[in-house]
């Protein structure tokens, strides 16, 4: 068959309109894959567009097709909880009708009318009562069609339960690969002896009535490192939980893998056979917490997440606080600190705020803690005798919320220890702080006298058990500090007897890594820890010059807003005197990593709290607000008397959140990363579009100093060479790194090479720490000073950015736009032709879905870019254009334009990402490049991202990659060093095209699994450009071969077919506009309005409303 054309309607292939002479070859045999929902699968809609990813919009419902749920007096909350339980979020912040809120309009028939749950704890639509007769109200107007907004919280982050169930990787959320929770992780099962009364016990633990089909999807585990926690999985026919017969097993099954994960389809049935499950049906049967374990609740659903809410204390079960007259602010603080947070912003009980009511039972009343500095519950005395008033309410829950900041990532010091990857906060992997990163502890040679030091640190009386949890690493070049920890029995912090090594342990795996669960044991064990008991055991000074912002007496790296403290032999504050202003407080962001200062001022009029440390340098003054470190600027330790007698003068500021490194880095830019300062951490340099680290082989102190002065310190303070805390994947772009004395930056002696180096590892990465030393030595490096150095490949012609007061960013969704034509940047002017179909355009080139408004810089407050202008009279015919230059546009600037910056176009792009609404198979993406244009090429394929391989890959082919995505020709392929996660499957290699390609899909097709004969070194890249001499017409979904998104040439005129009195109708319907152009442009000539065209009306009976 060829030249098929079917309407949508035929129920056979042949009776579409076809030939059967045909002049292809079987590289053009078409191909298609079908995939079907099971009745009572969701997905949200929003402009009649659906995606997985969505968690607000209009309800469809699967019930032998697809369609709507009626919006009548039964839904409401309760309805719409379960909704949004079954999509996999913790429930509905609102919901509505289509006819009263902003998602578009949704043409499906309604299918459920009626839908009643009896609990809005149900866990699937399935559990609830429905009717297939559509009252009329419904069947009228898609006005009614049932709406909601889900939080974004998904239910498996909130207080997961040993044997909790999950569906991940499927098309719907009632499918997918089945995930138990087990040890603190997440983790398959082996199909191995898995049947059909498994499969239903799985689909009724979710609250559905039965499973449709099981082991019939091909989805991959979501990490190869992901334990396998059940084999031989027993059920019988009255089971409901995973849990009621089968237990978390103490290691990951190794007689099975990961090929072999059960996947599952469940489905509404009948009902008779209705579940009343709910979240906490089966979260009892595996596993107890220790006593003394917080977790905050809020409307009866906890979470490990929530940082405010109703407290939950374990005491031999599950219950509540009083909140009686002894529970204020000490109380609260200790409650955040147990939780990880540096404190409480506010405490009040459940009745007074609305955090929903909690059912639980009372477990302590009467919480005194001595002081508000403890880091855990059970430091504090407590009764177990309830007092009458809070046993008959529960209005007198106690309640906090905390400050979000964490407690590891404010001021963490050598030999801190914390406790990551477990069910509650006093339970997880045992990680210690030393040499500026987070590393764990070896179980060789760790007993009981150990743990319980790790738990008198962390402010438990002991410990509960050690070793019992089955955690990976958070990542995998994570350092082991420590193996065959000492400790004594009157040890209360791991620095008493253990000290921080030079580098990681290399006799051991993070197999073996420390788990512990602590507790509250006995009165006459209370410890009287404090989050600085153990802070100087394991001495480290920050050297001179570092910097770090503090509120409410608490410092911390993750702040870009407080007050500024100075180490100077010593922390302390700096004057804000008649010197300290806007070029100062830039220079103090610019030391902390960010573009600049949205403000400055003093600390007696901003509400930062007071820091109680003195004054160390007053008479800041820098000269330049382009300077990198405030040890670029002049100042005086002679600190005035108006400064000494106040902190209310402490120097305050606030940064932008943008990061230097993130704006328009330039090869040869340097950052420090991982470090406890910002003037300490790991080097890394900017090469090929990639961060990369640099070798220590050859790295001397001249080589420091170099790297010390390109960031605007005097000196280097120290150099050490320690396992490198970056990834595995992530290159290294210098060996034998060369400098002389005079050299102020990286780019005056050295080169990026074109390749990683390969005679390395990250086990000998350079980290440095920076200071500043001797007035007479004061450099003036700016951000710009060394950035032509090493030859940058420009941009290629076509290129967009976005710009917003005064840096552009490629992580910009919003902004002046920027573009690079004519080997130059310069902007767009906004006249009469730039519309929402030139703004969506731009976007669709950012990869974004759309452009939700548009403007000029005038009327916006991004700032003013002053590069000139350099396109006019852009022009798109088709909105659905997926590059800029697919447009006409004219290089001639009308003098409005030319004679001031008000005109530059502006745009805001949806935050939606293209990849991320309804990929199809054979759809191309660029990731990892320095712009939009350029990356790593990666097609879609089985439901995931994967790469290309280079084998056989050619100008042609990159070609067609670019020809695809928009763009009419590549500039280079093959150039970036970006490969893929080593997770990520290869989808092609030997990628065919001819010259006349725009698809992959055209003469390439999906496999059924990753290539295995290629690896990631050897992904293809490509960097898109436009030619004048090439016109690309493509659109949004032009190569899925199931797209039918309407062109723009299929508005003019309209067929209606409707039945009157049974008998088909056809009818041409011509709408003739008239338009009166009255209005002349101020500027020049007026522009024709073709934005008016007729309207497609389709009716599928004459007597109902129209669906289209």
């Amino acid at each position: 068959m060829d030249d098929v054309e079917c309407t949508g309607t035929e129920s056979t292939l042949t009776s579409c309109i076809h030939t059967t002479n045909h002049d292809c070859y079987h590289g053009e045999d078409a191909g298609v894959r079908c995939t079907a929902a099971t009745n009572g699968a969701l997905i949200l809609s929003r402009y009649n567009i659906t995606s997985t990813s969505y968690y607000y919009g209009t309800v469809r419902v699967y019930y032998n097709g697809w369609g709507n749920i009626c919006d009548d007096y039964y839904y409401n909350s309760v309805e719409a909880n379960v909704i949004c339980h079954q999509l996999g979020y913790t429930g509905a912040s609102s919901y509505s009708r289509a006819g009263l809120v902003s998602y578009g309009t949704d043409y499906l028939f309604m299918k459920w009318d009626d839908v009643n749950c009896a609990s809005s704890s149900y866990l699937s639509i399935a559990q609830c009562s429905y009717s297939t007769s559509i009252d009329s109200g419904c069947t009228n107007s898609n006005s009614y069609d049932a709406t909601v907004y889900c939080y974004t919280t998904r239910i498996w982050n909130s207080n997961p339960f040993p044997g909790m169930i999950r569906l991940q990787g499927g098309a719907y959320s009632n499918e997918g690969r089945v995930e138990v929770y087990c040890n603190g992780q997440w983790g398959t099962i082996c199909s191995t002896g898995f049947g059909t009364t498994d499969a239903n016990t799985i689909c009724k633990q979710l609250g559905y009535d039965s499973y449709y089909r099981y082991n019939h999807l091909s989805i991959s585990s979501g990490s190869s490192s992901q334990p396998i926690w059940s084999t031989n999985m027993y059920s019988t026919s009255s089971d409901r939980c995973y849990g009621t017969r089968n237990t978390c097993p103490s290691s990951s099954v190794t007689t099975c893998s990961h090929s072999n994960d059960v996947t599952i389809s469940c489905r509404e049935y009948s009902s008779s056979s209705r579940q009343t499950v709910t979240s906490s049906t089966c979260s009892s049967l595996l596993g107890n917490s220790a006593n003394g374990a917080l977790i905050l609740s809020r409307s009866n659903t906890p979470s490990t997440s929530y940082y405010y809410g109703t407290v939950r204390v374990y005491y031999n079960g599950w219950g509540n606080i009083c909140d009686d007259s002894y529970y204020g602010s000490a109380e609260a603080n200790v409650i955040c600190h147990q939780l990880g947070y540096t404190g409480a912003s506010s405490y009040s009980r459940a009745g007074l705020v609305s955090y929903g009511t909690d059912y639980l039972s009372m477990k302590w009343d009467d919480v005194n803690c001595v002081s508000s500095s403890y880091l855990s519950i059970a430091q504090c005395s407590y009764s177990t005798s309830i007092d009458s008033g809070c046993t008959n309410s529960n209005s007198y829950d106690a309640t906090v919320s905390c400050y979000i900041n964490r407690i590891w990532n404010s001021n963490p010091f050598p030999g801190m220890i914390r406790l990551q990857g477990g069910a509650y906060s006093n339970e997880g992997r045992v990680e210690v702080y030393c040499n500026g990163q987070w590393g764990t502890i070896c179980s060789t040679g760790f007993g009981t006298t150990d743990a319980n030091t790790i738990c008198k640190q962390l402010g438990y009386d002991r410990y509960y058990r050690y070793n019992h949890l089955s955690i990976s690493s958070g990542i995998s070049t994570q350092p082991i500090w420590s193996t065959n920890m000492y400790s004594t029995s009157s040890d209360r912090c791991y620095g008493t007897s253990n000290a921080c090594p030079s580098s990681s342990v290399t006799t051991c795996s993070h197999s073996n890594d420390v788990t512990i669960s602590c507790r509250e044991y006995s009165f006459l064990s209370r410890q009287t820890v404090t989050s600085s008991t153990c802070s100087n055991v394991v001495l480290s000074n920050p050297a001179n010059g570092a910097i770090i912002l503090s509120r409410y007496n608490v410092s911390s790296t993750s702040y870009y807003y407080g007050t500024v403290r100075i180490y100077y032999n010593g922390w302390g504050n700096i004057c804000d005197d008649s010197y300290y202003g806007s070029a100062e407080a830039n220079v103090i962001c610019h030391q902390l990593g960010y573009t600049g200062a949205s403000s400055n001022s003093r600390a007696g009029l901003v509400s930062y709290g007071t820091d109680y440390l003195s004054m160390k340098w007053d008479d800041v003054n820098c000269a330049s607000s382009g300077y990198l470190s405030i040890a670029q600027c002049s100042y005086s330790t002679y600190i005035d008397s108006g400064c000494t007698n106040s902190n209310s003068y402490d120097a305050t500021v606030s940064c932008y959140t943008t990061r230097i490194w993130n704006s328009n880095p330039f090869p040869g830019m340097i950052r420090l990363q991982g470090g406890a300062y910002s003037n300490e951490g790991r080097v890394e340099v900017y090469c090929n579009g990639q961060w990369g680290t640099i070798c220590s082989t050859g790295f001397g102190t001249t080589d420091a100093n170099t790297i010390c002065k390109q960031l605007g310190y005097d000196a280097y303070d120290s150099i050490s060479y320690i396992s490198s805390y970056s990834n595995y994947s992530q290159p290294i772009w210098s060996v034998n790194m060369y400098s002389t004395s005079s050299d102020v930056c990286f780019g005056r002696s050295n080169s990026c090479p074109s390749s990683s180096v390969s005679s390395c590892t990250h086990y000998n990465d350079v980290s440095i720490t920076c200071r500043e030393r001797y007035s007479s030595t004061r450099y003036t490096s700016s951000a710009a000073t060394c950035a032509g150095l090493i030859a940058s490949s420009s941009p290629s012609t076509g290129t967009i950015i976005f710009y917003r007061n005064g840096v552009s960013s490629p992580s910009y969704y919003y902004g002046i736009v920027q573009l690079y034509y004519n080997s130059r940047w310069g902007n767009i002017c906004d006249d009469y032709y730039y519309g929402s179909a030139e703004a969506n355009v731009i976007c669709h080139q950012l990869g974004y879905t759309g452009a939700s408004s548009y403007s000029r810089a005038g009327n916006v407050y991004y700032g003013t870019d002053y590069n000139q202008m350099i396109v006019d009279d852009v022009s798109c015919v088709n909105r659905n254009y997926l590059t800029l230059l697919q447009c006409s546009f004219s290089t001639y600037i009308d003098s409005g334009c030319t004679n001031t910056n008000q005109y530059d176009a502006t745009v805001y792009c949806y935050t939606n990402r293209i990849w991320n609404s309804n990929p199809y198979s054979g759809m191309i993406r660029l990731q990892g490049g320095a712009y939009s244009n350029e990356g790593r090429v990666e097609v879609y394929c089985n439901g995931r991202w994967g790469t290309i391989c280079d084998d056989g890959f050619s100008s042609t082919d990159a070609r067609t990659v670019c020809k695809q995505l928009g763009y009419s020709y590549y500039s280079r392929y093959d150039h970036l060093s970006l490969p893929g996660s080593s997770s990520q499957p290869i989808w092609s290699r030997y990628f065919s095209s001819s010259s006349s390609s725009t698809c992959f899909n055209s003469r390439n097709s999906c496999p059924s699994s990753s290539i295995t004969s290629c690896s990631h070194s050897e992904d293809v890249t490509v960097s898109c450009s436009y030619s004048s001499s090439y016109t690309n017409t493509a659109t949004l979904g032009h190569c899925n071969i199931n797209d039918t998104t309407p062109t723009e040439n299929d508005h003019n005129i309209s067929a209606i077919e409707g039945t009157v009195g049974g008998i088909l109708i056809p009818m041409i319907v011509y709408i003739v506009c008239c338009v009166i152009c009255c209005v002349a442009s101020s500027k020049k000539k007026s522009k024709p309005d073709t934005s008016r065209r007729p309207v497609i009306l389709l009716f599928s009976n004459i007597s109902e409303s129209p669906t289209k």
